[in-house]
């Protein structure tokens, strides 16, 4: 049975559960096979899931915040670099403090890249809910009954960095853009893209590079034109649904964690067939 790799981040709206929807998908319109794209790779949960279990041959994934695309770059070509990095480290607040200029950087720096991609997982692991940006688990005080290093399973993350490894011929990192990358790929009938944006309601709170309303808009633009076959997934708001109300739309429920795990509606846009599971769900847009 081939071992499907996952991340080892801790991730708002995390699609670690979604990976089976995106592979009905990928299946029931005959593109297994396929090279997939996630032009907002963030965890990056679902290429590695479905590179490594076969469904799809090859990945691209690209990010725009450097720490994230440093640690992708280091996991997959420098693994042995990034894992010292986590047997040595002193989970506390000193490193936390020492990490935190870090976040200022806008570019990743090959001089620096072990250490932004270190910083990457050690912010994910030791923050409240996984944001970059936020708070240590614990506070500043530590008074909490979790400190900062109740996430931070060194030999877990270990293995599954070693398991990221094993697809650094299948994968390939960028540091840029999405939206230039969907621009780029427009005309093209292939690969697959999977796109996963900052959420539209909720993303200035967690991420860094969050998008204003005309963002938003300029992906529509260029996913209305594109002919390679695309999967969209967003949170469920008004404006979305009429950015995109020529293409198919389902609302899917799915679990993911902030500060407390709850249960919320997705919305899926896509121009590929729709699974019959799923066609019952199938939205009218206004």
């Amino acid at each position: 049975m081939t071992e499907i790799v996952k991340t080892p981040f801790r991730y708002p709206g995390s699609k670690s559960s979604f990976t089976n929807t995106v592979k009905s998908y990928i299946l029931h319109n005959d593109l297994q096979g396929c090279k997939i794209v996630e032009p907002y790779a963030g965890s990056a949960a679902v290429t590695l899931a479905l590179v490594s279990e076969g469904i799809c041959s090859e990945g691209l994934i690209s990010e725009r915040d450097p720490l994230m695309y440093s640690f992708w770059k280091v996991a997959l070509y420098n693994p042995s670099a990034l894992i010292e990095k986590i047997i040595n480290a002193d989970v506390s607040l000193k490193t936390w403090h020492e990490l935190r200029p870090l976040l200022n950087n806008d570019s990743p720096d090959d001089g620096d890249i072990v250490e932004m991609a270190f910083a990457a997982l050690f912010f994910n692991r030791t923050n409240f809910s996984g944001v970059l940006h936020t708070g240590p688990i614990g506070g500043q005080d530590q008074s909490s009954a979790y400190k900062i290093d109740c996430r931070f399973n060194r030999k877990d993350l270990i293995l599954r960095i070693k398991a990221i490894a094993t697809l650094s011929k299948k994968i390939e990192v960028n540091f840029g853009d999405a939206i230039e990358i969907v621009k780029e790929y427009k005309r093209r009938t292939s690969p697959f893209f999977y796109i996963d944006p900052p959420y539209f309601i909720q993303g200035r709170k967690l991420y860094r590079h969050h998008y204003k309303l005309k963002d938003h808009v300029a992906l529509a633009k260029a996913l209305n034109s594109a002919k390679f076959n695309w999967m969209l997934s967003y949170d469920n708001h008004d404006v979305i649904r009429n950015l995109y109300n020529d293409f198919k739309q389902v609302e899917k429920a799915f679990q993911y964690s902030t500060r407390v795990s709850k249960s919320e509606n997705e919305l899926l846009i896509t121009n590929m067939g729709i699974p019959e599971e799923w066609k019952y769900r199938q939205l009218e847009v206004a």
